[in-house]
């Protein structure tokens, strides 16, 4: 069935049979502090407010 991002971001994050580190980003229309925050509390490794711009994205990509 269909989560809740932050649901599946813990999921997805919290798994101990994760092998390999795979970074996340979350891309969000909410750019409100404490969506930001929980975000990154969940396991987040950056989290991005819509509109973004692609450049920003890449590099941010190409940090991690």
């Amino acid at each position: 069935g269909k989560q809740h991002g932050g649901v599946a971001l813990f999921d997805f994050k919290g798994n101990p049979q994760q092998q390999n580190y795979t970074p996340v980003i979350l891309l969000s229309g909410r750019g409100e502090d404490s969506a930001q925050v929980k975000g990154l509390e969940l396991g987040a490794d950056d989290y991005i407010t819509k509109p973004f711009s692609k450049t920003v994205l890449v590099s941010k990509i190409r940090a991690m």
